[in-house]
């Protein structure tokens, strides 16, 4: 459960310092935890949890079993579409590293694991221990492929509407927002690779996309 939160929580705070989901999921505390990624799961599971209290559900065994398992699931999915997208990577970027870093490793890791999840999916519900025309072992699963292609659909367009945001996604490349409760000025720790302002004047981070009008640092 603790990895599951630390996962969110990076996950949120990267996603909303480039501004792909809502800048405030960015925010950090004085010792630079993302907070406000942190409480947002957490009131999800709290409610969540209140959900399952009064509708009566056995949380060991509809909660953490159930979403557990599926929660594995989506990491070994996740891990299995990363092999993958190495994959293309290296085919679009070759950077002079071997063919077994470039095609071999990756190519390798991809049969293996996409062969996991098939075999995951196909036997889903020997894996919840449910009967296999239980809802469940064909609802979860399915939830994966649903939440894909939503996120394949926000990258077209970001894409298409905010190619600034979607040409950073993942490079680390936006300035971050200033850390709450930490004294002086202009806190926040410059991480772009464009050169940062001169000392004592503040630029506003629509210099550098139009759709940042919102943030100072």
């Amino acid at each position: 459960m603790l990895a599951f939160q630390t996962y969110f929580a990076r996950y949120a705070y990267s996603l909303g310092r480039e501004h792909v989901l809502p800048a405030v999921f960015a925010r950090v505390n004085r010792h630079r935890v993302p907070w406000v990624a942190g409480a947002t799961l957490s009131g999800l599971g709290f409610a969540v949890i209140v959900v399952y209290a009064i509708a009566g559900w056995d949380p060991l065994v509809r909660l953490f079993f159930l979403l557990g398992t599926s929660g594995g699931f989506g990491v070994l999915a996740l891990i299995a579409a990363t092999s993958l997208a190495a994959l293309v990577f290296f085919a679009r970027n070759p950077t002079g590293e071997g063919l077994w870093t470039r095609v071999g490793a990756p190519a390798i890791a991809s049969v293996v694991l996409l062969f996991m999840v098939w075999a995951a999916v196909t036997n889903y519900a020997g894996l919840l221990g449910v009967p296999p025309d239980a809802p469940e072992a064909t609802l979860l699963p399915a939830s994966f492929a649903v939440f894909s292609a939503l996120g394949v659909l926000l990258a077209l367009v970001l894409r298409s509407r905010r190619p600034g945001v979607y040409a950073l996604i993942g490079t680390g490349a936006v300035p971050t927002l200033a850390v709450d409760a930490v004294p002086g000025p202009r806190s926040g720790a410059w991480t772009s690779p464009i050169p940062p302002p001169p000392s004592g004047q503040g630029m506003h981070l629509s210099q550098l996309d139009p759709h940042w009008k919102d943030i100072e640092i």
